[in-house]
């Protein structure tokens, strides 16, 4: 079926919290990656269809996804983030096992960029011990939520991905099923990488099967 832009807005209502905003919407793609499909300030004329969406390339069958508009430009004090950002912590078996955030570049901040798209955002890697709780709090009630489903406690990895809003709450923006894993192809001469986030990147792998192992045992 179709929904148009309107009766979504309308599903929304008008008691949002004031992180939010509805005034100025993102759409994306259900399956997208890299931050490539996302945009802000839809036309009136959007239709969300699980077919095809008016107005896209014939090509284009994607789902899309309508979420208010999170401005995150706040910042993560705790973190030593002061720009807009998306903190993805990766879970496995249960548990959060590596953390990242890629935080939006200060020439790019005031260009019109909403959101920290892979080549407008720095990556940093992130110890979890420097995460503040209320991001755990987050991802404890979305895996207390997936183990209802999984009664056989069958190994799962995921990724949550966050963003935090002027009052200090965090926000969730998804959850990737097939969170990225490289690092291998990755290096700082073919893509500017930093040896920290090299070193990250392999922890991300280590850690994640060392804890799927151990859940598998």
């Amino acid at each position: 079926g179709k929904m148009s832009y309107e009766s979504i807005l309308a599903q929304f209502g008008t008691s949002l919290h004031t992180d939010l905003s509805i005034i100025d919407c993102v759409v994306k793609n259900r399956y997208g990656s890299g931050g490539e499909g996302i945009a802000k300030e839809p036309s009136r004329g959007f239709v969300a269809s699980q077919k095809q969406v008016i107005g896209a390339p014939p090509q284009d069958t994607s789902d899309r996804i309508v979420q208010p508009y999170l401005d995150t430009s706040k910042g993560i004090p705790e973190l030593g983030i002061t720009r807009r950002h998306d903190l993805r912590i990766i879970m496995a078996g249960g548990k959060p096992v590596v953390a990242e955030a890629r935080v939006m570049h200060a020439d790019s901040q005031d260009k019109g960029m909403f959101f920290p798209k892979s080549h407008t955002a720095e990556t940093l890697p992130l110890d979890l011990t420097q995460i503040p709780a209320r991001f755990f709090e987050v991802t404890e009630a979305i895996d207390s939520f997936f183990r209802k489903y999984n009664s056989s406690g069958s190994p799962h990895l995921y990724s949550v991905d966050m963003g935090q809003g002027a009052s200090g709450r965090p926000w969730v923006f998804e959850l990737n099923s097939r969170p990225q894993q490289t690092w291998i192809s990755r290096s700082q001469y073919s893509l500017g990488d930093s040896e920290a986030l090299i070193a990250c990147r392999k922890r991300q792998q280590e850690a994640t099967v060392a804890a799927l192992v151990t859940r598998i045992n």
